[in-house]
């Protein structure tokens, strides 16, 4: 391979598609490998209900039930996007301390008890 398309390939970045947007925005949820069960997540689920983003369906402590957890897949230029960094950082304090509240949606899903919106993060 030459310089020209190592330079090619490095400027075009991976290919990536949803697939693997929903395997980040999972594990970004409950990483790979969580040996800690307290304030453990478990995704019951999911659904696609636009190209743009995904609805986990998790349910663990501190939560009512199975919530639905709208997480963005694309970013603002349409890029599909594989790390929720932040969100991951900021979801179990988001659950223990009760401020997932302020992030409710105004969806209505027949299979969770809530719907909130982190398409933001």
């Amino acid at each position: 391979m030459g310089t020209q398309e190592v330079a090619r390939l490095l400027e075009a970045g991976p290919e990536l598609d949803l697939t693997d947007a929903l395997h980040a925005a999972v594990a970004g949820i409950v990483p790979l490998g969580e040996s800690e069960p307290a304030g453990r997540l478990d995704v019951c689920g999911f659904l696609l209900p636009v190209q743009r983003s995904a609805r986990l369906y998790v349910a663990g402590e501190g939560l009512s039930g199975v919530v639905g957890l709208d997480v963005s897949l694309r970013d603002e230029e349409g890029a599909v996007a594989v790390g929720l960094t932040g969100l991951a950082a900021a979801l179990p304090s988001l659950i223990t301390d009760d401020q997932l509240k302020y992030n409710r949606s105004d969806a209505v899903d027949p299979y969770c008890s809530d719907v909130f919106d982190l398409t933001y993060w």
